[in-house]
Formats: structure tokens, C-alpha cells, sequence
């Protein structure tokens, strides 16, 4: 096994609710949500997993992260998306223990220096919960995404 044993039990179908964040909308339009479902599936003994999730913004959308791990506690990545990072697959590295995946990678800004995204899986009781941070080239992060699941009947 090389991604954590609570990753590799949140195995199946997921539904909740996605809470989007877009602070450059007008005050009263920056926050959306969204029914959102996520499916689980580890692959290859558990050395990975693929997170496949829909929401609703602007249509039905849907995303795919790819988690891969080491027995050291190493994790990367990749993010994909149909609403912003369809063009390319958003490269993940980061960490993994007991209580969270932890993963960020750089996109490309035309113009601007590169911004920062962050993603962070973790259990909270029976909730799965998946935070996405949008982080400025100044290191300043802020919410992007808040998804939150409970187990499909």
C-alpha cells in the first residue's frame, strides 16, 4: 500500500454538497453551491487512486484527481477538470499521513506570475471532505472550493 489506509476505505460513491469561491464576483455572487457526487477508486493494490467528481456551475461539470503515494508519506498528484484546468493536466506533489492528503501545484497566469492551488483530502467522522486554496504568487491563499460527501445509499 502506498496511499493511506483511510483513502483506500473511502472506497465507493460519495454525494454531497460543492461550495464554490470566486472572490472576483460581486459581493453576493462569490459564493455557489452545487449537488456534487465523488467516486473513489483505489488501482493497483492501493500505490493509487482516482477521484472522480461532478458539480453544477455554469452546466454539469465534472473533474478527475489522480492520487499516488510512497510508503514515506509522499504523495503527488494530478487535477483535471471540465470548468477551468481542462487545457492540461494541473501537476500535484505533497504529503500524506493518518489524517489528510495534502497536495499543491502551479498554473500558468498569462501575463501575471505563476498562481499556486492547493488540494486537501481528509475524513472528518463520516464526512469526506475535499478543500481546494487558490494561493496568489505573494503566497496569500484563499477558499476555492469546498466539497463535503457522505456514503451514497
Amino acid at each position: 500500500m502506498a496511499i493511506p489506509t483511510w483513502l483506500l476505505g473511502a472506497q465507493g460513491d460519495w454525494v454531497g454538497r460543492s461550495r464554490l469561491f470566486m472572490s472576483w464576483l460581486p459581493e453576493g455572487e462569490r459564493v455557489r453551491d452545487s449537488d456534487s457526487t465523488l467516486a473513489v477508486r483505489p488501482h493497483l493494490g492501493g500505490h493509487f487512486a482516482t477521484l472522480d467528481t461532478t458539480w453544477h456551475e455554469d452546466g454539469p461539470q465534472e473533474g478527475t484527481l489522480l492520487v499516488c503515494g510512497n510508503e514515506e508519506g509522499r504523495a503527488t498528484g494530478g487535477w483535471c477538470d471540465s470548468w477551468h484546468q481542462n487545457a492540461s493536466v494541473l501537476t500535484l506533489d505533497g504529503t500524506w499521513d493518518d489524517e489528510a492528503v495534502r497536495l499543491e501545484g502551479r498554473y500558468a497566469v498569462p501575463g501575471h506570475p505563476d498562481w499556486g492551488w492547493r488540494i486537501a483530502l481528509r475524513l472528518e467522522g463520516d464526512e469526506l471532505v475535499v478543500a481546494m486554496e487558490n494561493v496568489s504568487p505573494e503566497g496569500e491563499a484563499e477558499p476555492a472550493v469546498e466539497a463535503r460527501y457522505r456514503r451514497a445509499n
